[in-house]
């Protein structure tokens, strides 16, 4: 396979699962996991484009680690936090 045919595929695949995290109704442990993992992945590949000094590709993947972590923040910790002082 070619790199760029890869590299296409991966593209599709994260559009995909942003896509199930940002538009799933149901909110469970599963999902925190993916929301997790998508942090991780997201901020390496910030990492890896900055260490190859591509700085203006590594906005995107940044901006969208500091997305998934809000997300994470309101949707799993904040109602957490609110329910332990209320």
């Amino acid at each position: 396979m070619k790199p760029k045919t890869a590299q296409i595929m991966v593209v599709i695949m994260y559009v995909l699962v942003l896509q199930f995290y940002f538009y799933q109704s149901d909110r469970h442990v599963l999902h925190m996991l993916l929301g997790v993992a998508l942090s991780v992945f997201t901020f390496k590949a910030y990492q890896n484009l900055k260490r190859q000094k591509k700085k203006q590709k590594a906005q995107f993947p940044f901006i969208v680690f500091c997305f998934v972590v809000y997300t994470l923040f309101v949707w799993y910790i904040q109602p957490f936090v609110v329910r332990l002082i209320v």
